[in-house]
């Protein structure tokens, strides 16, 4: 049997010659299905954290904003998307502690692992840190393409309400909520970990974990995002967790 090598050298190059040709409809396109681009991401106050690109999201939407979950296709980002995906699904494995590439920004430092992408698009200062499996391709309207998942983390400047008071009033219209009732802890900081779901059309739910963690100065919403019944989903919950055990928060 030959070496995987050559084939993972080959889709990695493929994945970046589709990257580099197909439309713009990646980075800075960004977004929750109905909801405004990335741009918009530095006005968002703690009242809308749902979704960090800007605004809440209502799961009973019977279209995206991008004309509905297959029809909205652009070809260039699906190839690109595609072999991301690809890419992922060869080199992914269990990783190492203190394992992966860091990145320090939003006052925390992280590391992440080599299969999946830092979004440029979403690089200033406040923006949210914003990952992907997908080469960034995401689909038109902002959607995550069959078999891809993102990572956000967004940071909030420090409210006075509780965090359960927040979580209930922000996601009011998730479907599957379930709120875990054993403290979560990132870095040193306790949090809070929310399960739930959003239908947006009839074949086309996202699974969301999210962790809230309130700090002195600021609360953080940490989060996973990927399509239900994905036959990747422990290996998306895993990265994830890789991720978050890395998190150290400034001081």
């Amino acid at each position: 049997m030959s070496s995987p090598a050559p084939r993972i050298v080959l889709l990695v190059l493929a994945s970046l010659m589709v990257a580099v040709s197909s439309p713009s409809i990646s980075q800075n396109q960004k977004q929750t299905p109905g909801k405004p681009p990335a741009s918009t991401v530095g006005t968002v106050s703690t009242v809308g954290i749902r979704n960090p690109k800007g605004g809440n999201t209502n799961p009973t939407h019977t279209s995206s904003g991008g004309g509905g979950h297959t029809g909205a296709i652009v070809g260039g980002a699906v190839g690109a998307a595609a072999a991301g995906i690809a890419v992922f699904e060869l080199l992914h494995h269990a990783h190492a502690a203190d394992s992966g590439k860091p990145v320090e920004r939003l006052k925390l430092t992280l590391r992440y692992p080599e299969d999946w992408q830092l979004n440029p698009g979403l690089n200033q200062q406040d923006d949210p840190i914003s990952f992907n499996n997908f080469n960034n391709s995401y689909l038109q309207g902002g959607i995550i393409p069959p078999g891809g998942a993102d990572i956000d983390i967004a940071r909030f400047p420090a409210t006075n309400r509780k965090v359960a008071d927040l979580i209930a009033s922000e996601l009011s219209d998730a479907d599957q909520k379930k709120i875990d009732s054993h403290p979560y802890k990132i870095g040193d900081q306790q949090g809070t970990r929310v399960y739930y779901s959003d239908t947006y059309a009839p074949q086309f739910t996202y699974k969301n974990v999210a962790i809230y963690v309130a700090t002195s100065d600021a609360l953080y919403k940490f989060f996973l995002t990927y399509h239900q019944g994905d036959q990747h989903e422990k290996s998306f919950n895993d990265d994830f967790e890789h991720m978050l055990k890395s998190v150290r928060f400034e001081r």
